[in-house]
């Protein structure tokens, strides 16, 4: 029973390490319009990708990588979204 006991919460504790390590993310209205338009991803507390609707129809245009995640590395990347490759 206690060999139970103690591998329950072997794997209670791992499930919430990783979920501390979960990735968050911030939302954001820079318009002040009511809606979000900007998305900030974190990643163990660093950001590793931005999301932008700069023209508050509702879609993202631009979206920033900053991080990459295989070499730990800091670089950014911008990446245009163009609207017609949108689904409506």
């Amino acid at each position: 029973m206690y060999k139970f006991l103690i591998l329950f919460l072997i794997i209670l504790l791992a499930a919430f390490t990783s979920m501390a390590n979960a990735m968050e993310i911030k939302e954001d209205d820079k318009n002040q319009d009511g809606k979000t338009d900007l998305w900030i991803f974190y990643e163990d507390k660093r950001p590793v990708k931005i999301e932008r609707d700069s023209d508050a129809d509702g879609r993202l245009e631009t979206i920033f990588d900053i991080s990459d995640r295989q070499t730990q590395t800091n670089t950014i990347k911008r990446i245009e979204v163009l609207k017609e490759d949108l689904p409506e």
